[in-house]
């Protein structure tokens, strides 16, 4: 845990308060599927979904796995695999699995695994 000093005390924070606490500098700009909406709303949307923290080579979803959120990759780089052959390589700002959130399939069209530290925010 990390501590943060107040006015006569100390406060205990979890590494996920601390780094929502962070995300104040993220605005739309940063991520590109939010750039046309209101900053407010992009700052609400990032403190409202789930922080996960991946290692490099860690699987994030698998090819085939059920899926209902979509992944904004805050800092890190991911690559995605399908049917076994690496399309793409994802970097901060980037998200994917967006398809899952918004119905338009119900499972993962792809493989994504990080290939450095990922810091990312899932939306349901």
């Amino acid at each position: 845990q990390l501590f943060a000093s107040g006015k006569n005390s100390l406060h205990r924070r979890s590494v996920l308060e601390f780094s929502l606490l962070a995300d104040e500098h993220i605005t739309s700009h940063h991520i590109t599927c939010f750039r046309k909406n209101d900053p407010r709303f992009v700052r609400f949307l990032l403190r409202e979904c789930r922080c996960m923290i991946f290692i490099p080579g860690q699987l994030i979803f698998a090819q085939g796995d059920p899926g209902d959120s979509m992944y904004v990759l805050m800092t890190g780089e991911v690559a995605i695999v399908v049917d076994g052959v690496e399309v793409a390589e994802l970097s901060g700002g980037s998200y994917f699995g967006e398809m899952a959130l918004l119905g338009k399939v119900s499972t993962r069209q792809a493989t994504v695994t990080a290939k450095t530290f990922c810091d990312v925010r899932v939306i349901y």
